[in-house]
């Protein structure tokens, strides 16, 4: 009976383990750099071009509140915190493409706007920090952008590939939850809020607590 209840909790252990490993069972991390929550979602056959696997995050996920779209890595602070997200190789599409896609195949890259509907020319975010893959980007058709996490050269590094092609690359998608511009308004307005309140009690008098009666 002890070595049978043994055998039980070790098993139980050790699939615990290996799901906490497991990539495809990451939850949401958020960073302190922006206040926004990163997610390895895994493809699971729910898409096989990069602009699926955009519509799905749009559609389908969400976290606190704040709606998901497809990653912007805007700055080598982002691209280590990202790089944090799992121990394991693991390839996933990122928010950026190319267009109009071709020569010179390092020019035309774009960061999709943030908010489900925000036109691509509109996106906040500009494109001036980079971490190609060495000799990425390679082929003048391909105008996805991906993240080779733990593999390749260097291992972090950004690699092209067709955004809409019929190639099912089998990739899965980092993920970004983000703030939509009217939340962070709303934010910001009770955040000035709370400060003006504080501001008007310490100006006025203190009331004293009124008399109990026993």
């Amino acid at each position: 009976m002890w070595t049978r209840n043994r055998l039980f909790f070790a098993c139980a252990a050790g699939c615990l383990c290996a799901a906490a490993a497991s990539p495809s069972l990451a939850v949401p991390v958020q960073w302190s750099g922006n206040g926004h929550w990163y997610e390895l979602v895994p493809n699971d056959g729910r898409w096989a071009t990069w602009q699926q696997a955009r519509d799905f995050v749009q559609t389908n996920l969400e976290h606190e509140g704040f709606p998901a779209d497809l990653t912007t890595i805007t700055s080598p602070e982002e691209q280590a915190f990202v790089e944090t997200l799992t121990t394991e190789a693991w390839t996933g599409w990122l928010g950026g493409y190319q267009e109009p896609a071709g020569y010179p195949l390092k020019d035309n890259w774009h960061w999709i706007g943030q908010w489900e509907g925000t036109p691509y020319e509109q996106a906040p975010e500009s494109w001036d920090y980079t971490n190609w893959l060495n000799a990425e980007p390679n082929f003048s058709w391909e105008d996805g952008l991906s993240i080779y996490l733990n593999h390749g050269d260097p291992p972090g590094g950004w690699n092209d590939a067709a955004r809409n092609g019929t190639n099912s690359y089998g990739y899965d998608a980092l993920v970004e939850y983000v703030p939509e511009p009217a939340t962070l308004t709303l934010l910001a307005l009770g955040g000035s809020a709370l400060v003006r309140r504080r501001r008007r009690v310490r100006g006025g008098k203190t009331r004293k607590p009124a008399a109990v009666c026993a």
